[in-house]
């Protein structure tokens, strides 16, 4: 995370991930079914890879060039369930995985990547959250998150399903109910109605928030108080299908 050297992470599947992303397949069927969604998300379906994902990371660099030249002061999220209203400090910088080393070397630190992102203020978060895709975190899955912050903080939060793991989550420490990350997705190659196990996976395949910590890159201001800090960092994808400048006219 310093630049000391170039990396990327990429998901590889393998005949246990398979089994449990494609449980209603014929076992036999399974690892295909996954490396064929893999390589959709990865654009290598395309007849030149290389090219497509130099357009498509040059589209992302545009949409952050142009989130960073407007200066949002807040955005808000709407969606089935989801009415979320957050803060955007003056210091913060929109991001991408598109990253460069110490030296200038530039480099994609994660593959699929769809996402520009950025840190609200921690205090900030207003309104409700509901999680359109289940959440997979350490071995166990949540599903039907649904979320309530007031003053940047959750209040109210129930699951369908893994309530007691997610009350765990957020009583990690002060830092777990507050948010660390908004994200904008555009358009997704991650193929939808599908839950992946994976983050990389899962949370590019749609506008997203993060609990927990927020990184520090997304400040132009180093230590900046507005920055959220936990142990965890949980993306949660939002069924939020407008997200706009929160000032903006409904």
């Amino acid at each position: 995370m310093r630049g000391a050297t170039n990396w990327t992470v990429a998901p590889a599947p393998i005949p246990a991930w398979a089994q449990t992303v494609y449980s209603d397949l014929p076992s036999e069927q399974r690892l295909a079914a996954l490396w064929n969604d893999v390589f959709t998300a990865l654009r290598v379906d395309e007849p030149d890879p290389v090219t497509a994902w130099t357009a498509h990371l040059d589209t992302l660099l545009m949409r952050r060039d142009a989130l960073n030249a407007r200066r949002h002061a807040a955005l808000r999220y709407l969606g089935e369930g989801t009415d979320l209203a957050v803060t955007l400090p003056p210091e913060h910088v929109w991001c991408t995985a598109c990253l460069k080393t110490k030296s200038g070397l530039p480099f994609v630190a994660n593959l699929p990547t769809e996402e520009v992102f950025t840190a609200p203020d921690n205090n900030s978060a207003e309104g409700t959250v509901r999680a359109s895709r289940p959440v997979s975190y350490g071995g166990a899955v949540i599903t039907g998150i649904e979320l309530e912050f007031k003053l940047g903080r959750v209040t109210q939060a129930k699951a369908r399903a893994g309530d007691d793991l997610l009350q765990r989550l957020l009583d990690t420490d002060e830092g777990a109910r507050r948010l660390g990350e908004v994200a904008l997705v555009a358009s997704s190659r991650v193929p939808a109605g599908r839950l992946f196990y994976h983050p990389l996976l899962d949370e590019n395949s749609a506008n997203h928030v993060a609990l927990g910590e927020a990184y520090g890159f997304t400040s132009a201001q180093p230590g900046s108080l507005a920055l959220n800090h936990s142990l965890i960092h949980v993306d949660l994808s939002l069924a939020a299908d407008s997200v706009r400048p929160a000032s903006e006219p409904s």
